[in-house]
């Protein structure tokens, strides 16, 4: 019993502590970190609270790396409707959509979409961790501590999903971010093999100006449910 109890034991820290294991951040830090190279496809689902589907996107990512290249297209219904496929490039400095070119740097491109690479955070961002052996390898769970005006968050949904919720004048520095979960699934020979994001975003509208009366913010609370899911392809 005694043996038992002292090979349970290192797995219990793992699983339990209250600080977030380093064994349980390096091998992804170490695996993701040159995602940015890796062709993947990939499924966006955006939700209203309540259950109405936003946005649906899924598609196809290409990815060269001497010189840095991608090449991708996309299918996106919204609100039930929908659009077509579009046709995304970056080369040499230049974004393209749908025959459209935009002057950016790499590391713009990148930030820019949530199709880019996943986000990785650093320990003393995750609340908790946990591990769990798949047929695919070893999945790694990470819960984020919530972000209020996230940047990165709020960049990384883009300008457009409050234009398209609809809404007037979103408050940026008041947009919350919670629930998020980080999920990735990590090869025996250390290569990525999937990568998940889910997360509640909490968009905060600028409340029109009413005379002689202060309308309640949270009376202009907007929230939506994101899950991304990325499937990483061998080379």
């Amino acid at each position: 019993m005694r043996r038992l109890t002292l090979l349970l034991l290192p797995l219990l820290l793992l699983l339990c502590s209250c600080e977030v294991d380093e064994r349980l951040v390096t091998p992804v830090t170490e695996a993701f970190t040159g995602s940015a190279v890796c062709d993947y496809g990939f499924a966006l689902r955006i939700e209203r609270s309540g259950g109405a589907c936003i946005i649906f996107a899924e598609g196809g990512i290409e990815v060269s790396e001497s010189p840095y290249a991608v090449y991708g297209t996309i299918e996106q219904t919204m609100y039930g409707e929908k659009l077509g496929t579009s046709v995304i490039s970056f080369s040499d400095g230049v974004f393209t959509a749908d025959d459209t070119e935009t002057e950016m740097t790499e590391e713009e491109f990148r930030a820019q979409l949530i199709y880019s690479p996943p986000l990785l955070f650093g320990s003393d961002d995750i609340k908790s961790a946990e591990i769990i052996n798949t047929l695919s390898g070893t999945l790694y769970r990470w819960y984020i501590k919530d972000f209020t005006g996230s940047e990165r968050l709020y960049g990384l949904l883009g300008e457009g999903l409050p234009h398209t919720l609809g809404l007037a004048a979103v408050i940026e520095d008041e947009t919350r971010f919670t629930d998020i979960v980080c999920e990735y699934t990590v090869s025996d020979d250390g290569n990525p093999v999937s990568y998940a994001l889910t997360l509640t975003a909490v968009y905060q509208d600028t409340p029109p100006y009413v005379p002689g009366s202060a309308p309640k913010k949270s009376n202009y609370q907007t929230a939506v449910s994101v899950d991304y899911r990325v499937e990483y392809k061998r080379k």
